[in-house]
Formats: structure tokens, C-alpha cells, sequence
């Protein structure tokens, strides 16, 4: 898995970050300064960012996680099988495996609160950041 550092508001700490050969490439991430750490997304790893957010001002309530979960009843499908983590505002990053050979590119949302992080995204990770089943 790819990373490099990130600031506390999400901004890359490295210059070239979308560059894979700029990023650390190991199983064992030591937490940065920050706290905070981006995980380069495309050529290992694809992630289905499932944001929930509730109401403020202008801004309507998202709930991705029950959209990709009616989107999926709805399709016969059931909820997918692998790596999660809860974000500290309660929404979900699915991570799914790739070939690198075949990079996939971004499409960003792809059904309202559901965001798919690919090539030239990151997902932040770090303090905050809880492993689920």
C-alpha cells in the first residue's frame, strides 16, 4: 500500500504525492507527525469513500452508506465483502484490491454520499480511523 503524510486538513505533505514512486510502499505505516496519513488510491487499492454528514446550514444530511445499500437491494446484491474503516464523521471507506497493472481511474460520486477514490485521489487515514468486520 502506498502513503505519505497529510496535514490535519487533508493536505499532502510531499510534493508529487499522485506519484507512486514518491510514496512509502509498506505493510507497516508509523503514524506521522500529524497523525494523519494519505493512502495513494488506483494502482493497489480502489475505495468506495461512503460519506455521512448531517445537516448544517445549506448543506443537506448525506448518508452514503444507505445509499449504497438500498442501490444494492435493489440490484439483488448484497453488501460487499472486504476491508472497511469508519471515518471519524461515521461514514465508511471500502477498500477493494486491484491489479496494478490495470489502474483504474477516478469517477467521483457515482451515487450521492458515495465517492469511488482511484487514481489522482487519496483517502486520509490515521488517528480517528477505526478498522470494522
Amino acid at each position: 500500500m502506498k502513503w505519505f503524510p497529510v496535514s490535519k486538513a487533508k493536505i499532502p505533505l510531499i510534493r508529487g504525492w499522485s506519484d507512486p514512486a514518491n510514496c512509502n510502499d509498506s505493510d507497516i505505516i508509523p503514524l506521522p507527525d500529524t497523525g494523519q496519513y494519505g493512502l495513494l488510491t488506483g494502482y493497489d487499492w480502489v475505495i468506495l469513500d461512503l460519506d455521512v454528514r448531517a445537516a448544517s446550514g445549506d448543506k443537506p444530511a448525506k448518508d452514503g452508506v444507505a445509499v449504497l445499500r438500498e442501490f444494492l437491494h435493489a440490484k439483488g446484491l448484497e453488501w460487499p465483502k472486504t476491508w472497511s474503516v469508519r471515518t471519524p464523521s461515521g461514514g465508511l471507506h471500502l477498500y477493494f484490491e486491484v491489479d496494478p497493472a490495470r489502474p483504474l481511474h477516478k469517477h467521483c460520486p457515482i451515487l450521492p454520499g458515495v465517492d469511488f477514490l482511484a487514481l489522482g485521489a487519496y483517502a486520509r487515514a490515521g488517528e480517528g480511523y477505526h478498522t470494522t468486520q
